[in-house]
Order: C-alpha cells, then structure tokens, then sequence
C-alpha cells in the first residue's frame, strides 16, 4: 500500500484563520490511500503541545484495527490523540446503510456522508489514549437552522456534553454537535463551505481546550494559585448576585472545564458547589 498526499486547497484560508486562535501550527493533510479493496481519506491536525488528532474515514472490504465489527446500522471509527511520532491508521468499514459511499477526493463530500452520528466511548491501550466512537444512525437529530443560533453557546456545549472521557473527569462531546450541524438536511441544501466553517469553528473551540491538557499525565496542566484566588475574590465579590460557572470563568478569562478542574483539584469540591456553600454561608451569617 502506499499514501499519495493530496492537500485540500480551501482548507487553507480557514487554517489561517483559526490558527490564531491557540498557539503553535494546525497543519491539514489529506491523505489518499490507494491499494486493493481500501480507497477512502485519513482528515490529520498535527496540534500543539505535540499531540496529533487522527480522524480517519475510509471504505474498505478489509478493515483493520477496527474494535467493533459493523452491522446494518452501526461501525466503529478510532479517534487517536498521541505524541507526534506514534500512528495508528484506522480504516472505516463502508456502512450498510442510506448514507452514502464515500467516492469523491473531496472533503466537502465527504462530509456529507453522516458518518457522525455517534456515541463516544474511551478506550485505553498499552501505547497511547484512544477515543473510540461507535456510530450509529438513529443516535441523534438536531434542527441546524437551530445550531447555527449557537455560536455563543458553543463552549458551554463542548464542556458539559457528555460521553467523552478526558481523564476521567471533563466531559465533552464534539462530534454530537458537529453531526448535529450536518445531519438532516437533503443533499441540495446543503450548503458544504459554510457547514466546514462551522464545523472548523467548533473543531477550534474544542482544540483550544485541549492545548489546556496534559494528555501525558491525564490532567489539566498545573495552574497558578493566584488564580484560584482569583476566582473566589470573584465569587465573594457577586456573592448577592447569581453566579454561574461559565460567568465566572468569562471573568476570569479561562475555559469553565479548566475553572472546574481548578477547583476540583485545589479544594476538593466543585466550583458549583463551592459558589452555593459561599452563598448559603453567607446568608446564614447575615
């Protein structure tokens, strides 16, 4: 088998423009594999600090390193996030179902395929920390008139989504929301420049957080004290006024997964439950 690299033209200008948003390079390659039975795309973002996000789309007769066989509704593809240097290839068996074949160089079509409508679950090995997704067509169903009202909500959503795992701890669920974007709408509505925006601008909300963690170690890097005591200056501060968690992490100028895991290993309790103590303290004092 040998990989022929095919770079996507219009995901340049889109590149640039993100990578603005996090520190180091976000370099896009498209890669078409070319042998026997396998013909299909591997989507790679090389991000910083030295992690790689492999999301691989593929049809083949003969796939390998696939952890759950699929069936006429449901397949298994393999999101890896590791130190540069270590890969791992996953091909994607073609579905028995009304998606679509992915047959095209293009990456519009093949966004089109819903291959995102899934449910996370983590899986670990002796080498590095996979993020498996088991897909299945019926898992979910969202309006995207709707979503796209959802710009200012995005960062809630990516920090109290469940299924994904990180460390065991922070919860998110990237791929519900992008599949939620691209799903239900009929192959001539679709309008496939703005859904990869929009699916770039979660993808660099999501990726802006995970610059936050230290995927060696499972947990967040560690943070300066001031800013904890920051944040309950903050919180006795507005103590009478309604205090949320992505409010105060607004103000502090800090994602709410990152405010939460400050709390949670600083002081042993959640920042929500932190702020409702504070209050309840407060008004018993007077």
């Amino acid at each position: 088998m040998y990989l022929i690299k095919y770079q996507i033209d219009h995901l340049d200008n889109i590149c640039k423009s993100i990578v603005n948003r996090f520190t180091g390079e976000w370099k896009n390659d498209c890669l078409l594999v070319e042998d026997d039975g396998v013909n299909g795309f591997t989507y790679k973002l090389n991000l910083t600090p030295e992690l790689s996000f492999m999301y691989n789309k593929f049809n083949t007769d003969a796939p390998v390193n696939i952890l759950r066989k699929s069936d006429s509704s449901s397949f298994l593809i393999q999101i890896d996030f590791h130190l540069k240097g270590q890969s791992d290839i996953v091909y994607l068996p073609e579905p028995n179902s009304q998606i679509g074949k992915l047959t095209s160089k293009n990456f519009n079509v093949l966004l089109s395929n819903s291959y995102l409508d899934c449910e996370l679950k983590y899986h670990e090995d002796q080498d590095h920390h996979n993020f498996s997704i088991v897909a299945n067509q019926d898992y979910i169903r969202r309006n995207f008139l709707d979503l796209m009202n959802l710009k200012e909500e995005l960062h809630n959503l990516l920090t109290y989504r469940d299924k994904l795992y990180l460390g065991g701890k922070v919860q998110l669920n990237v791929v519900e929301i992008i599949h939620s974007i691209i799903t239900d709408l009929n192959e001539e509505k679709r309008n496939y420049p703005l859904l990869k925006a929009k699916v770039d601008q979660i993808l660099a909300l999501y990726l802006e957080y995970l610059n936050d963690y230290d995927f060696k170690s499972l947990r967040f890097k560690d943070v300066d004290s001031d800013l904890l005591n920051h944040a309950i200056q903050v919180i006795n501060e507005h103590i009478n006024e309604v205090i949320t968690v992505e409010g105060l992490a607004e103000e502090l100028e800090i994602s709410s997964a990152k405010l939460k895991k400050l709390f949670a290993d600083n002081l042993d309790i959640s920042v929500g439950r932190y702020i409702r103590k504070s209050k309840l303290k407060k008004l018993i004092s007077g």
